[in-house]
């Protein structure tokens, strides 16, 4: 359905989206089999997940792994990682069946690691690779390109954020160094992944500890990098995320104002954000996130109190489209309410600051007073007819 626009006299337009009906809830599964834990790393290979590593709730490195079979998820325990080669802020990823990790911070937490360890599934062993030769380092972001892994940021031994790119030859098991993202300082705990035979980065901190706010991708036939122009995303680290398709969901992450518990979901092809239903508990960051072909999992993590290990799924957050249960709608400021145009009386009403927590709250309305809220971006959800939309405005005030 197509959304229009209209300015009136004395009314300031925020922001108009195309209106989406959502099939997207939530279920919480069987917990996590491992100890509780936050800051480890995951890879899918044929509908399974593998997770493992990461601190647990006595702040120690961990090295066991376990898979979660996507058909029905239920969860099997495989071979750890060597009980020497415990570790936290690690880096993974996949190639032809396989699943890699690098890096991190081991036991004792004195020393960033540089090693690459390499996971069959088939015969469930574990192989040590050539190691990345230079320093180590932890919390480093990663993607696959054809037959190359890219490590990018990460923070060395003596806590600094870099801006270093290193290849890794699948075949060659071979290291080489790329050109770096001289645009930022570095990436610390960010987001990456691959699109398109590009690798992207975003989220984060950079050396200075500040959230990086841009996306950033990368070409590796020129070895060069841009930046995606005319967009600006709410700062963040240790968020949870997958890549699913042509979208990238992201769950929680950490900002000025502590744990996040926003759930959204960016179209690479169009370059859309919408915000989706948030998971019905706390917020948690640091935890295992992946997808299958229809849902988006969150595992384990950290909350403002402990380390959890429950395990939830978003089931169909794909599956938006043209919704046509919603009328012609506008959404504009008029002084200290947010009005939303539409024909028939909204049902519910939801406003949702930057880090997800929500503000506002109206039923069977359809204006939002805004007394008490500060200028700045935020996230609407109107419930409509039985089905729910979402947009993002900027509020002046």
């Amino acid at each position: 359905m197509l959304v229009y626009s209209m300015m009136k006299l004395n009314q300031l337009l925020l922001f108009f989206i195309p209106l989406f009906g959502s099939a997207q809830t939530w279920q919480q599964i069987t917990d996590f089999p491992g100890i509780e834990r936050d800051d480890g790393v995951v890879f899918v290979i044929d509908n399974k997940a593998y997770c493992g590593t990461g601190y647990d709730s006595g702040f120690n490195p961990t090295f066991d792994f376990y898979s979660l079979n996507l058909a029905n998820d239920t969860w099997s325990a495989i071979s750890g990682m060597p009980i020497s080669e415990a570790r936290q802020y690690a880096a993974s990823a996949v190639w032809n069946d396989q699943g890699y990790v690098f890096g991190g911070v081991g036991l004792g937490g004195a020393s960033a690691l540089n090693d690459l360890w390499r996971y069959d599934p088939l015969s469930d062993t574990w192989t040590e690779l050539e190691s990345l030769p230079s320093n180590g380092r932890t919390g480093a972001s990663s993607f696959v390109i054809a037959d190359t892994l890219y490590i990018f940021g990460g923070r060395n031994e003596s806590g600094i954020a870099l801006n270093e790119l290193w290849a890794y030859d699948f075949s060659a098991n071979s290291w080489s160094q790329r050109t770096g993202l001289n645009a930022i300082s570095g990436m610390w705990r960010g987001a990456s992944t691959e699109h398109n035979n590009r690798g992207v980065v975003f989220f984060g901190v950079d050396a200075s500890n500040d959230f990086i706010e841009e996306m950033y991708w990368y070409d590796p036939v020129s070895d060069s990098w841009s930046v995606e122009p005319g967009l600006t995303l709410n700062g963040r680290s240790y968020p949870v995320y997958a890549k699913m398709g042509d979208y990238f969901l992201s769950y929680s992450g950490v900002d000025d104002s502590g744990i996040m518990t926003s759930f959204e979901r960016y179209n690479f092809l169009t370059g859309q954000l919408d915000v989706l239903t948030s998971l019905p508990s706390f917020g948690r960051k640091g935890g295992f996130g992946f997808g299958s072909t229809s849902s988006f999992y969150v595992c384990a993590g950290v909350s403002d109190v402990a380390r959890v290990k429950e395990t939830w799924k978003a089931n169909s957050p794909l599956n938006l489209s043209a919704n046509e249960g919603f009328k012609d709608i506008c959404v504009y400021q008029n002084g200290g309410q947010l009005l939303f145009e539409v024909e028939e009386i909204i049902k519910e009403l939801e406003l949702f600051d930057h880090a997800g927590r929500l503000v506002k709250a109206a039923k069977s309305s359809n204006v939002l007073s805004l007394s008490g809220l500060d200028t700045g971006i935020y996230f609407y959800r109107v419930s409509l007819n039985g089905q729910e939309t979402s947009g993002k405005v900027w509020i002046d005030l």
